[in-house]
């Protein structure tokens, strides 16, 4: 299970509606995730941001859906970064417990990563 980025995103830039959502992958193969920010739109309520897995949509906002300018520019007209993080505990998802999986099998296998800007 994978949360979208923009959860975080959103927060952080004080989104007021607490959009979040995500999708299911399979484990023990490779997936492919994707993220794209297109503002090639006329205004700001009509540029997206989109979430890929395996080259599938599964989540799309537009400026329009924030309804703020100032925090869609925060979000979408500001450098971005990524994080790779295999993280446990804390107040997302909570502790640790019975069913937390460590070692191996919480591992992420990373083979490449590419940024393209156009």
């Amino acid at each position: 299970m994978i949360v979208f980025l923009l959860a975080c995103l959103l927060t952080y830039n004080a989104e007021p509606v607490g959009m979040s959502g995500s999708a299911t992958f399979q484990r023990g193969r490779y997936n492919t995730f994707g993220f794209l920010v297109d503002r090639t739109a006329s205004s700001w309520q009509k540029e997206s941001v989109t979430w890929l897995l395996n080259g599938i949509q599964y989540k799309q906002v537009f400026g329009l859906d924030v309804g703020d300018m100032d925090t869609w520019a925060r979000l979408v007209h500001a450098p971005m970064y990524i994080l790779f993080n295999v993280a446990v505990g804390g107040g997302w998802p909570g502790l640790p417990n019975y069913r937390t999986t460590f070692g191996k099998n919480s591992s992420m296998s990373v083979d490449y990563v590419a940024v393209y800007n156009s």
